[in-house]
């Protein structure tokens, strides 16, 4: 959150709030299947477990008092891998995160009158991203450790190849 001018008259500043976000409302949630098995079982895409998890342990197929308002209107995309769930009293929070871990998927909730699971599959931006400050990547640092105390020798080389090629080498 950015202050334009805080209590004291001071410039722009930052808060830095902590907490959780929706996706804790699973916390609180044990896995158990209502009907003559003892677990809660599915083998498919890793989001499609992830929403019939979901959907069976808060949606309108559980038990009245455990049913939130969830609305899966995002599309199934059918994203990660084909993977098995088979659990049993387990915390349906800890669950989703294992799926969405060993899948290497996102996912997160969203509210809009009722409860929305989006899951999405994430971009490798190895070799792009830049943390700097000037580039507004980098918000704060904090320096915590240097090589500088090693450093003994400096190559320079300059134009040219071989024999004709100057290099300085100093301290």
């Amino acid at each position: 959150i950015e202050n334009s001018l805080s209590s004291s008259g001071r410039g722009s500043q930052y808060i830095a709030i902590t907490g959780y976000d929706a996706r804790y409302l699973f916390h609180k949630r044990i896995i158990k299947d209502l009907n003559t098995s003892e677990s809660w079982s599915c083998s498919d895409s890793a989001e499609r477990c992830m929403r019939l998890l979901v959907q069976s342990q808060c949606g309108t197929s559980a038990e009245e008092k455990r049913r939130l308002p969830i609305a899966n209107i995002i599309p199934d995309s059918g994203i990660g891998t084909t993977y098995l769930v088979n659990e049993a009293y387990s915390n349906l929070y800890d669950v989703l995160v294992t799926i969405a871990t060993q899948a290497m998927i996102g996912w997160r909730v969203s509210f809009s009158g009722s409860l929305s699971l989006e899951i999405f599959a994430g971009t490798d931006r190895t070799g792009y991203v830049r943390f700097d400050a000037s580039m507004q990547t980098l918000d704060s640092g904090t320096f915590t450790d240097s090589n500088e105390e090693f450093t003994n020798a400096v190559y320079i080389g300059g134009k040219g190849n071989g024999s004709d090629r100057d290099i300085y080498e100093g301290e």
